[in-house]
Order: structure tokens, then sequence, then C-alpha cells
């Protein structure tokens, strides 16, 4: 009688062994996506963060500062007027970028 439940013990060793390697195999596969995606959200919002910091950097740099000393419309209006407005208005469609960006990457990877 021990013959036969010695020469299974292999046999079950074999199917458990087998069904233990499909569930580890089957659980990692499903937390790499998880990990990958993780990393790709991480990335996307790292380059979104420093696109939109070196375009908010770049405005400011284009930014002079003018005294409105040499005409009387420049007591009203400094002479760089123009310039900041385009500055601010870019400053806020990049903003805008950003928040839409972000939102989208937010929802879609479910940060």
């Amino acid at each position: 009688m021990p013959a036969p439940a010695i020469l299974g013990i292999g046999w079950l060793a074999t199917v458990l062994g087998g069904l233990v390697f499909a569930v580890v195999n089957f659980f990692a596969r499903f937390v790499t996506q998880k990990v990958a995606v993780a990393l790709a959200a991480i990335a996307a919002v790292g380059l979104l963060t420093a696109a939109f910091v070196a375009t908010i950097d770049g405005l400011m740099g284009g930014l002079i500062t003018a005294f409105p000393l040499s005409a009387n419309v420049g007591l009203v209006l400094p002479q760089n007027f123009e310039s900041s407005l385009g500055i601010y208005f870019a400053g806020r469609v990049a903003y805008w970028v950003f928040s839409v960006n972000w939102y989208i990457i937010s929802v879609k990877w479910s940060i």
C-alpha cells in the first residue's frame, strides 16, 4: 500500500508546482503591467512639469523692465505693456495646457 502513495507524491508535487508557477506568473504579469503604467505616468507628469517650468522661465526671461519716464503715455501704461500682456496670456495658456494634461493623466491612469 505505501508504494503507490509514495509514487503519487512526485505527480502531486509536479501538479502543485505547476499550479503555483502559473498563479505566480499571472500575478507577476499583472503587477508588472501596473508598475509599467505607473512609471509611465510618473515620467509623463515629470516631463509635463519640466516643460511648463521651462515655458514660464522662457516667458519671464523675455520680460524687460522698463520705467515710464520718456512719454506721457508711459505715465499710464509702461513701455513694455504689449509684451507684458502677451507674456501674461501665454503664461495663462501654458497653465491651462498643463492643468488639462494633468487632469487627463490623473483620470486616465487613476493616479
